[in-house]
C-alpha cells in the first residue's frame, strides 16, 4: 500500500477520533485505528504500514503520543498542551491531504 492509499483510509478515521477524544472508558479513547472503514485486507495492511512507519514517521508518532497521553489523562506532551498538540496534528492532516490531494 503507498502513502496516498495509506492517508486516504487514515486521515478521515484519525478526524472522527479526534472528534471523539473526550470519550474516556477505563482509560481509554478509541484511536484512528478504531474508526477505519476497510475491508479484512486493507485493515491488514494499513496496519502493517503502521508497524512499519512507528519510530520513523513523526507525524503518526504524534499522533499516537496523543491518544496516549490523552488515554491516561495527561494534560502536556513535552510541555506542550494538549489542545496545542491536537491543533499540531490538525494542521498536519490538512498538509497532507493537500500533498496527495485527499479530499
Amino acid at each position: 500500500m503507498d502513502q496516498k492509499e495509506f492517508y486516504k483510509y487514515y486521515l478521515p478515521a484519525l478526524a472522527k477520533a479526534l472528534e471523539s477524544d473526550n470519550n474516556v472508558s477505563d482509560f481509554y479513547i478509541k484511536g484512528p485505528e478504531a474508526f477505519i472503514e476497510a475491508s479484512e485486507h486493507k485493515l491488514r495492511e494499513i496496519e502493517i504500514c503502521l508497524d512499519t512507519a512507528s519510530g520513523s514517521n513523526e507525524f503518526l508518532d504524534s499522533v499516537a503520543y496523543y491518544f496516549d497521553a490523552k488515554s491516561h489523562g495527561f494534560n502536556e506532551i513535552d510541555g506542550e498542551k494538549l489542545c496545542a498538540y491536537k491543533e499540531r496534528i490538525k494542521v498536519k492532516m490538512l498538509s497532507i491531504k493537500s500533498e496527495y490531494r485527499i479530499k
